[in-house]
């Protein structure tokens, strides 16, 4: 999706369901955002050669390679620090939760999820002043 106006948020939704990631793309489109949408880590990565989202909303199980492997993408010599991701799985042990905060997610959704848990989530990160993890623990309950 080539990008129409430079100055809307633009958040990137990364989930290889496509039922899911239509469901997202749409409430997020209806927050406001210009949203363009990836399958897999390749297609997300191709499209963070493009721009700079805002937001990047991505599962952790992806085909090919991890969510956890976006994020270290994200955070890594793309050095899109302030970007604000927020990850999602059906997998929330502890230990999910403590690798992807340690791979730069701000925030960690369980699936399945209600719209409107969603919105709370992507408000409460727009809403922090930098995104900060500390912040945000209190999304994991």
């Amino acid at each position: 999706m080539k990008l129409t106006n430079q100055n809307c948020d633009v958040a990137l939704v990364v989930e290889d369901d496509h039922v899911l990631r239509s469901v997202i793309a749409a409430q997020l489109s209806s927050m406001g955002f210009e949203v363009i949408e990836a399958v897999d880590y390749y297609s997300a990565v191709a499209q963070l050669e493009e721009c700079s989202p805002r937001l990047v909303c991505a599962t952790l199980e992806l085909p090919n390679e991890s969510g956890y492997a976006l994020c270290e993408y994200l955070r890594g010599p793309r050095g899109l620090v302030r970007t604000l991701v927020l990850v999602m799985s059906e997998q929330a042990f502890p230990t999910d939760m403590a690798q992807a905060e340690e791979v730069g997610a701000n925030a960690f959704l369980q699936k399945p999820f209600t719209t409107s848990r969603l919105v709370e989530y992507v408000r409460a990160l727009l809403q922090s002043d930098s995104g900060s993890r500390s912040d945000l623990r209190r999304l994991r309950v």
